[in-house]
């Protein structure tokens, strides 16, 4: 094959002759390289070449165009030896000068190409530009008549024989070996060509080590959490849905576990972010450890992880890895500064293949069996089960039927007296909100509270309770007030000020005879917005008052820094106190800090005559709960001394 059929071969390009060198594609006149003229090696800057044409030499578009420093170093090589030949028949020095200054001009080219370029010949190389020379790591004479499948790392070597032996020209990725051993992760491209009788093999070669090894970060940080470095909710659905492949081809089963630590949030508030990333790390460094090599541990959301957890053959085999890693995530965190933090976490599992073999199917159904162990406690696993979907269903029947109640006036309010430990004085009344269903019956508020709270159909709830409170009170003895419970959720309505507001304006009832219950959560929260929603209620007269103190993270420097009026005992504390001596310990000193920082205790759940003797020796200010009254929809104002024959008949009115 001549030199003007090779540039047919491999490009398509017009021919090319040795004197000539123009070179130009179908159609396109205007893209060629005139060299007839030069009459020194000239420098890539000095030749006047198309940009196009610079790009197919010199850029970085395409493993194709390289070829094109390939051929020209190819053509010097065997220009050099045709011009070798004719000085000696033929003694024009004119004519042979002119042909060493193109073999010049094109040797500039391959040179100066940016990916390595190798000619060989029976596996034996005999020529190479500079940038083949730098990325082996030879000087360039040292690349003549080395083995050019020596350059292939073991692993890579099969690779390079099978494509050598096809002639195939599609670009491979093989590990290549540097003149230290040193491996080199390149883009290798290669095309068989025949010039006067000799085959020849041209290699182009471009080092994609770097460039592989920052797509390679990139795809880290975009599959994985930057605080753990575990990989993230996208990744995790990913890798299932590849397990899930290989469980229908080796009929095995898996186990997806989703953990989630308990109240988490109340932790972040009150020791800050920088605290809770450090649990977070260390919580997911346990579990990650203790889920073992074959499991995929990942950060599925804010405080949950999820566990891929493989060879998993029987139901008591996961219970007993999920056990431990809670057990694991139970024990203190130490932290900077001696900090030590215990928290708990509970997990929901789903079994595979026994709850589908759909990835959203299976989490979703793994998030259920969740929700099962958080009611169930701290601490708690629980596995699905087919009744957990009908509860789910129920959750979701229930939040359009409050929605649909709250239209139509079905929901009503409640009114449970407190009154004075001492005298048996009813001193006000707490509103509680219920729910009677139109086919159900009335629902308990501990089933459909949490699920306005997580629907926000609290906030319009919440509203419609703060103005029909008020004016129900606003009937009422000016020296009876009206309690009213706040969810946290509310505190996210910015119109929860002038709601209020506009409820005493519109009821008149006086601010000094509404108040508000709140629990520790809202506390805890430390949001400037809460602080002044509680410091301008407090201006305007209305009362502040600690719920279920006792069960929170709050701690008690909050009884200083906020505005509050009254402390409320726990029925957990009240009940039993009277009998046992750390119950009674503790409610004691509760009355004695209360009374240290000038407010009122009042205690709740009070059910028994010897339950309220004790907390009058104590000095309790207030009481309440079943053995003083029960909740009633029309409370019996005119009644303002309770006793033990009130109370039978209010039970019998119940």
């Amino acid at each position: 094959m001549n030199q003007s059929n090779l540039w047919k071969y491999t490009f398509g390009l017009a021919a090319i002759s040795p004197l000539g060198c123009a070179m130009s594609r179908a159609n396109t006149p205007t893209s060629f390289i005139d060299i007839s003229s030069v009459t020194e090696a000239p420098s890539p800057r000095d030749l006047d070449v198309p940009v196009n044409l610079w790009q197919l030499a010199l850029g970085n578009y395409g493993f194709l165009l390289v070829f094109a420093g390939i051929i020209l170093c190819l053509l010097a090589i065997f220009t050099r030896q045709t011009s070798k030949t004719s000085t000696t028949h033929n003694p024009a020095s004119h004519e042979t000068a002119n042909l060493e200054h193109k073999i010049a001009a094109l040797t500039v080219l391959a040179d100066n190409a940016f990916e390595g370029l190798v000619v060989s010949c029976n596996n034996k190389i005999i020529a190479g530009n500079a940038a083949a020379a730098e990325l082996l790591g030879y000087h360039q004479s040292e690349l003549t008549g080395l083995p050019l499948l020596d350059f292939a790392a073991p692993e890579s070597r099969a690779d390079a024989i099978y494509h050598i032996s096809k002639n195939s020209v599609q670009p491979r990725l093989l590990q290549l070996l540097d003149k230290q051993g040193n491996k080199r992760l390149c883009e290798v491209r290669g095309r068989d060509i025949e010039i006067s009788g000799q085959k020849l093999r041209l290699t182009a070669v471009r080092d994609k080590t770097q460039q592989l090894e920052e797509e390679m970060r990139l795809l880290h940080m975009a599959r994985h959490d930057q605080l753990t470095d575990l990989p993230n909710r996208g990744f995790f659905r990913e890798t299932l849905l590849q397990e899930l492949h290989r469980l229908q081809v080796t009929k095995s089963s898996c186990a997806i576990l989703l953990f989630d630590l308990s109240k988490f949030k109340d932790v972040n508030d009150l020791y800050g972010q920088s605290v809770a990333d450090q649990i977070l790390r260390k919580a997911g460094g346990r579990l990650k450890y203790l889920a073992g090599h074959t499991a995929f541990v990942a950060r599925y959301g804010g405080d949950e992880f999820a566990v891929i957890l493989r060879e998993c053959k029987t139901q008591a085999e996961v219970s007993l890895s999920a056990q431990r890693m809670l057990d694991s995530l139970a024990k203190p965190f130490s932290l900077k500064n001696d900090l030590n933090i215990r928290i708990s976490a509970c997990v929901g599992i789903a079994l595979i293949p026994e709850v589908g073999k759909h990835p959203d199917a299976i989490l979703a159904k793994a998030g259920l069996a969740l929700k099962r162990a958080e009611l169930s406690g701290k601490g708690k696993l629980a596995f699905f089960e087919p009744s957990m979907e009908a509860s789910l269903k129920e959750r979701r029947t229930i939040e359009l039927d409050l929605q649909e109640a709250l239209q139509q006036g079905h929901l009503s309010l409640h009114y449970q007296p407190q009154a004075c430990a001492n005298t048996n004085k009813i001193v006000g009344y707490e509103a509680l909100l219920r729910w009677n269903h139109p086919y159900l019956g009335p629902i308990p508020p501990s089933k459909f509270i949490p699920i306005a709270e997580e629907s926000g159909l609290i906030i319009p709830i919440g509203r419609w309770v703060i103005q029909t409170a008020c004016r129900q009170a606003s009937k009422w003895p000016s020296d009876l007030r009206v309690s009213i419970n706040l969810s946290p959720v509310q505190f996210s309505d910015e119109e929860l000020l002038a709601i209020i507001e506009r409820a005493l304006w519109t009821t008149g009832l006086n601010a000094n005879q509404l108040e508000f219950e709140i629990t520790e959560s809202v506390l805890i929260q430390e949001d400037n917005h809460v602080v002044r929603l509680l410091q301008r209620l407090k201006e305007k007269g209305i009362k502040i008052a600690l719920d279920d103190f006792g069960t929170g993270f709050a701690s008690l420097s909050y009884l200083r820094r906020f505005p509050l009026d009254r402390i409320k005992i726990d029925r957990s504390f009240v009940s039993g106190a009277p009998t046992s001596q750390s119950l009674a310990a503790i409610v004691r000193t509760v009355i004695a800090l209360g009374k240290a920082l000038g407010m009122e205790v009042v205690a709740e759940g009070v059910e028994t005559p010897e339950e309220l003797a004790f907390l009058q020796k104590e000095g309790c200010n207030e009481v309440q709960g079943f053995l003083l009254g029960r909740p009633s929809a029309q409370p019996r104002i005119r009644e303002t001394n309770l006793s033990p024959d009130w109370h039978d008949n209010e039970a019998q009115v119940s």
